[in-house]
């Protein structure tokens, strides 16, 4: 962002620019000065002084005042100072900002980062632009001073103690003495006048001991001139710089920190989305301000590294001068300015800087973002203030502050009517109106209904809303963070998450950003040996059957970014800064359960009404603790780890594989790659298990990897994330209630070590299961046994990994790197995700009474379709068929045969039976068109290229696919019966081994073997789990027959047609 350096500032022409002509001008000393001299000493200027006496005596006077100027500049500059000079290194400093993540405190933020200057952003918002790994946001509110002081703690201990602070952010409400709400005032002196003193305090102790820092405060001219309707954000500037004022003076005399820089900032009327509708009225002469004016005015400052005054245009510094005039003049001039702030309107939550106005609800064209800190909670959660416009426009004359998306849904509060507002006042009716909307106020938000509600929008929780939002089911998230996860957590992706994520057309981005680690090194020391490596493995061997065979390292925060992108395509937001806290079951509505939550830092009242509850809140859920007579079983280990997440400088070799470095004497260290040359240190703190953990800090547990990695040089260009962790493995009792109504899933059900990468993996995994049994279940189309087979497959599943985690955390602790080696080779399969396989159940079963069911084959009942190549008939395009179908929510039919022609009879008549009247999977498909047709998938604008409906074409429940190994020469669409050349996009030619992962047949891999003149049928469940498989002989006469109704028995075990209202 370069400096503005035109002559003309970015406001235009105004008196800001005749004041700055004339400084350089008339009132500079070094013109001045030549030139009185000149008319006294030389004799041309003699000359022309007795010539022109008048302009003589001008210069005389001028150069006076400019001396006196320039005197009384250096005299201010030196004491504000305290006569002391300081020096600022940029490349060591850290600036913290608060309300950096937009407006004028996000222009700040980018001019320091361009600078390559280290930045802290507090800011309950997320950030509205993409920052480099310079900038640190923390999510806070800087309102409550105990979450300032544990925010700074965890500042000091990740990034280092800030030296320069500047207290950005700010509210603006906009209202008359008479209809301020008392939550206006607080909140107004809460954010403008005691966060600065919060955020001060937490950092000003070490700026005294170094004598070194700067504290800047942004105030206001309003601190200078009060006017109607801004009485209580005028008095909160006035309040701060007060502040400032005294901080100066105590700084210098009770502290005795001289060089600490203090600097007040007094804008005007800027031009952001928060002074929205305000008029200032003299244009000339206090012009609005653009918002990149006032933060190069700041930072200019700061990198200055001196203490000042800086007044915003520099004209309105003789607004200071009201105080001292008389008092007829004052008060003309308050009385003048009076309706400035009359049809403000701006909003009071920052929002997205790139979404439409329509989308806002709110035609802030050539505004910038507001610089606040704080969400607006009366206005975001509060239903008065979107009724004062329908009961009384006398009340409000302006509309309500547009709400930021995904706070409140529903249209926009329509804006009060010009002429309205300008009409006479009824002040009798207006306090009537102002009693009414005080009762209004007692009213609850009228609840939220939805069919789903997930709580929690973590990696788990996205997932299930991405797959049911896909699916058309009406989703609500709740969250009680501010924003998604910004550093730090889970960072590997396994070679099924990954097919998965493919699956869902979402991998690319991720495939792009991650890191890729394909091997494992051993290391280890003993008293007798110095750090050695004892080997390398491959991640995973060629045994392994996988598409993508290494683990793919990328922040957490970029999957939930995705996700989030994902359902904001397709219209849906995750309600953010809102709490679960409990649920109950709707009396005479078995099927709706009230969700009971707190939202917005008000903690005001919410209620969701929704037909199914998913708790993904994490390890201490909620949700879990809500349902009766289910908690979380298992142990912990008296071993701490942790965490440290940065960029290395270091000579050690292997530093971009996956390690494990043993220290006999000093402990573990787990190296893991990570995305933007950074690597993740997961750390034993080996005999520290009774230490207080308050001294466990980022220094000792850096020093503690130095000791491990010895003799090796280890150090850090920057520390993005530090934590510390238990380790633990607990599993839930159940993963349901038991009306199946209620469910969990990821760390709400399970929690283990992250050191397998296996928690990302599996918690999504958990949501992808239960995603399509909600979704058929919301329908009408599950029997109950589906929903209850979630907690039957998922709960094994976590058995499994915390049973292998044990293990596997315990090798990692004690540096046995051949157990370790063996132990992961053992559960290699498990590791990779190919290897979670479900027990037989009512849609995982073969057919073991059948001669002719298939043996041999990697595709079997309970386990995931094997990775295989074929080419796409209509198109030639060579595909990996278990990907090829796009998750809609549907179950895939594979035929698979060597003869298309052998085996037309046997496709003839078995088309006819599965579309007959009495056909099941006919009546399920009928079913749920009507069903899809009523409450339709959710699209996205990538759908004008991936072209969902050539899969639907046939049925929204099941896609029937083709296999053969004919050559596309020898068959035509047209030869096939008339549902399957509906299916032409799902026609496979079985005739590339040699791209295969094993190079075989997708015929053999998944059979083992298909005489010829047989056909087999593989059904895979919508999240790529074969639920069933058989053959049959195509010769038979009534083999697609029998075919059929196997189909039926099998999707007849779990589903039903909807029940019929009545």
């Amino acid at each position: 962002m370069p400096t503005h350096k035109r002559l003309l500032p970015r406001e235009g022409f105004c008196a800001d620019v005749l004041v700055k002509v004339v400084r350089r001008t008339a009132l500079n000393p070094a013109l001045m000065l030549p030139l009185v001299v000149a008319a006294r000493f030389t004799a041309r200027g003699q000359q022309l002084s007795e010539l022109h006496p008048n302009v003589a005596t001008a210069l005389t006077v001028l150069l006076g005042l400019a001396l006196t100027r320039a005197a009384n500049a250096w005299l201010s500059d030196k004491m504000r100072n305290n006569w002391v000079n300081d020096r600022y290194d940029w490349s060591k400093e850290i600036v913290l900002i608060t309300g950096g993540a937009a407006g004028i405190g996000g222009t700040m933020v980018r001019m320091l980062e361009e600078k390559k200057i280290t930045v802290v952003v507090l800011d309950l918002q997320p950030m509205s632009f993409v920052t480099s790994s310079r900038v640190h946001h923390f999510h806070c509110d800087i309102r409550s001073p105990e979450r300032v002081k544990a925010v700074a703690a965890t500042v000091k201990a990740k990034i280092g103690h800030p030296t320069v602070v500047i207290n950005n952010a700010g509210v603006f409400r906009g209202k008359s003495i008479a209809t301020a709400e008392p939550g206006d005032i607080r909140l107004t002196f809460d954010v403008n006048t005691l966060a600065p003193y919060w955020v001060t305090k937490a950092f000003l102790s070490n700026m005294i001991d170094r004598n070194h820092g700067m504290i800047v405060t942004v105030s206001s001219i309003a601190a200078w001139l009060t006017l109607p309707n801004m009485v209580d954000y005028a008095a909160s500037k006035a309040a701060s710089m007060a502040f400032s004022e005294g901080l100066a003076a105590e700084v210098s005399t009770l502290y005795k920190a001289p060089k600490i820089r203090v600097v007040s900032v007094h804008p005007g009327h800027t031009r952001t989305a928060l002074f929205e509708g305000f008029e200032q009225g003299a244009g000339f002469f206090a012009p609005a301000l653009e918002p990149e004016s006032i933060a190069e005015a700041v930072i200019t400052q700061v990198l200055s590294g001196r203490s000042a005054n800086v007044v915003l245009p520099e004209t309105t510094a003789l607004m200071a001068s009201l105080r001292a005039i008389p008092d007829w003049y004052g008060i003309r001039t308050r009385v003048r300015f009076r309706g400035v702030a009359a049809r403000w309107r701006g909003r009071q939550v920052v929002q997205d800087v790139d979404a439409p106005p329509d989308e806002m609800g709110n035609s802030s064209k050539g505004t910038s973002e507001s610089t606040v800190l704080v969400s607006d909670t009366e206005a975001a959660a509060d239903p008065v203030r979107r009724l004062e416009s329908r009961y009384s426009p006398l009340v409000s004359s302006r509309p309500p502050a547009v709400m930021a998306p995904g706070i409140l849904h529903g249209s926009s509060p329509t804006l009060v009517d010009v002429e309205r507002q300008l009409a006479p006042v009824d002040e009798a009716k207006e306090m009537d109106a102002v009693a009414d909307l005080t009762m209004l106020r007692s009213f609850p938000e009228p609840p939220v209904e939805c069919q789903v509600c997930v709580v929690g929008a973590g990696p788990a929780g996205l997932m299930l809303a991405v797959c049911l939002t896909r699916c058309g089911i009406r989703v609500e998230v709740i969250d009680d963070r501010a924003d998604q996860t910004p550093v730090g957590r889970a960072d590997g992706l396994q070679p099924k998450t990954i097919e998965t994520l493919r699956q869902l057309r979402m991998a690319d981005i991720l495939l792009q950003r991650g890191v890729r680690v394909f091997d494992i090194s051993f290391w280890r020391s003993t008293a007798d040996e110095p750090l050695h490596r004892l080997g390398r493995e491959v991640h995973y061997p060629p045994v392994i059957d996988v598409l993508d065979p290494y683990i793919l390292l990328v922040h957490q925060g970029i999957v939930e970014s995705l996700f989030i992108d994902d359902m904001r395509k397709r219209g849906r937001e995750v309600r953010r800064n809102t709490a679960f806290e409990s649920y109950d079951h709707v009396a005479g509505k078995s099927s709706h359960i009230q969700v009971n939550c707190r939202t917005n830092v008000n903690h005001d009242k919410r209620t969701i009404l929704a037909q199914y509850l998913v708790g993904c809140d994490g390890a201490h859920s909620k949700v879990r603790k809500s349902i009766p007579d289910v908690e979380a079983v298992g142990m912990s280990q008296a071993a701490i780890w942790g965490v440290l997440d940065g960029e290395l400088i270091t000579n050690f070799p292997d530093i971009w594989s996956k390690t494990l470095v043993y220290s006999e004497e000093h402990g573990s260290i787990l190296i893991i790659p990570r995305e933007r040359n950074m690597t993740r240190f997961y750390i034993e703190l080996k005999a520290c298990a009774t230490t207080d953990r308050r001294h466990l800090g980022q220094s000792f547990v850096m020093q503690q990897a130095r000791k491990i990695m010895a003799p090796f040089s280890v150090d850090w260009r920057y520390i993005e994330w530090f934590g510390r962790y238990q380790v633990g493995q607990r599993v839930a009792s159940r993963f349901s209630d038991t009306k199946t109504r209620v469910f969990l899933s990821g760390d709400a059900s399970h929690t283990h070590s992250p050191k397998a990468a296996q928690g990302m993996n599996t918690s999504m995994h958990d949501s992808w299961n239960l995603a399509w049994k909600l979704n058929l279940a919301i329908r009408g189309l599950a029997k109950p046994e589906l929903l209850e087979s979630y907690d039957e497959e998922r709960r094994k599943i976590a058995l499994d990994l915390v049973n292998f985690d044990y293990e596997h955390a315990n090798q990692i602790a004690g540096g046995d790197a051949v157990a370790l080696a063996k132990n992961f080779k053992a559960n290699v399969r498990f590791i990779s995700g190919i290897g979670a396989e479900y027990d037989g159940s009512a849609i995982n079963h073969g057919n073991p009474a059948n001669p002719l069911s298939p043996v041999g084959g990697d595709a079997r009942p309970g386990c995931l379709l094997p990775p295989a190549k074929v080419t796409r008939y209509i198109d030639s395009n060579p595909v990996d068929v278990q990907l090829d179908i796009p998750m809609l929510g549907q179950f895939r039919v594979f035929l698979l045969m060597w003869d298309v022609q052998e085996a037309a009879p046997f496709l003839t008549t078995f088309c006819r039976a599965v579309a007959g009247d009495g056909s099941l999977m006919s009546q399920l498909s009928a079913a749920a068109s009507t069903s899809y047709a009523a409450q339709p998938r959710l699209g996205s604008p990538e759908d004008v290229y991936l072209r969902p409906e050539r899969y639907t074409a046939v049925s929204h429940l099941f896609t029937f696919a083709l296999i053969t190994t004919m050559a596309k020469a020898e068959m035509e669409i047209s030869d096939l019966p008339a549902m399957l050349q509906d299916s032409r996009w799902t026609l496979y030619l079985d005739d590339i081994p040699e791209k295969d992962t094993r190079g075989q047949l997708c015929t053999e891999k998944w059979l083992g073997s298909l005489e010829p003149g047989e056909v087999a049928i593989v059904n895979v469940r919508p999240d790529g789990y074969v639920g069933s498989l058989a053959r049959w002989d195509s010769s038979v006469d009534d083999a697609g027959e029998r075919a059929a109704r196997w189909l039926d028995e099998y999707y007849g075990g779990f589903m039903r047609l909807p029940e019929t209202e009545t």
